[in-house]
């Protein structure tokens, strides 16, 4: 017999590479685990910007009446006294270009933009919602909430695979032009995250990082 086999502990060694080979090549992602790693990435860092935020649950397959998880979100350092910024938001939305291209003559009332909660400044930048990095920059968020991400933002008719965006958002109001924008020199990607989703063959809705598209 051979010799590896004559030694227990190295077969069940063995049998364990076994299974960790077979688990790794099926790539199969039970859980949903968005923002709180950025591979490839050292981080914080100078250009990380404001706002920081980050996705949780223990599954991916979803009613698709009920897509509900955790959202954890918060900033990372105090803006200037004097900015503009007027309120914050988080918000569900499907197209990036809502909050990049252009200004809004009312930012509560939005098409295909839906906000889950709003603070004031003084509100947010509070200790409640401030971001920690200790050793090995390892971010510990002080807040998170359970939010139903909005039907219309994934029930699109006739389409199997999208993505929709949660993210963090300053709201400033331009006096010159008199309406709003979500600019500000703070912001980094990492302000915001993309979720995949597809519809699975029994009407739920599977739910990925879009980094680890496992769909």
């Amino acid at each position: 017999m051979n010799k590896i086999f004559k030694n227990p502990t190295s077969l069940i060694l063995v049998i364990l590479l076994c299974v960790s080979i077979l688990v790794g090549c099926t790539g199969e992602v039970t859980y949903l685990d968005i923002g709180f790693i950025r591979e490839g990435n050292t981080w914080p860092n100078i250009g990380d910007g404001m706002f920081i935020c980050a996705a949780w649950s223990n599954t991916n397959v979803f009613d698709e009446s009920n897509v509900m998880f955790s959202f954890y979100f918060g900033y990372r350092f105090i803006p200037d006294p004097s900015t503009d910024i007027i309120a914050i938001v988080v918000a569900f939305f499907d197209n990036r270009s809502v909050i990049y291209a252009e200004e809004h003559d009312d930012y509560r009332n939005i098409p295909d933009f839906y906000i889950a909660r709003e603070f004031t400044v003084n509100e947010f930048f509070s200790k409640k919602y401030a971001v920690e990095f200790g050793e090995y920059t390892k971010g510990a968020y002080s807040h998170y909430e359970k939010f139903i991400v909005p039907q219309k933002i994934y029930m699109t008719p006739n389409q199997n695979f999208n993505v929709f965006y949660f993210a963090v958002l300053s709201v400033r109001f331009n006096a010159e032009t008199g309406k709003y924008n979500f600019f500000n020199e703070y912001y980094s990607l990492y302000h915001l995250i993309a979720i995949h989703y597809k519809k699975l063959d029994n009407g739920k809705f599977k739910l990925s990082n879009n980094e680890r598209p496992d769909l």
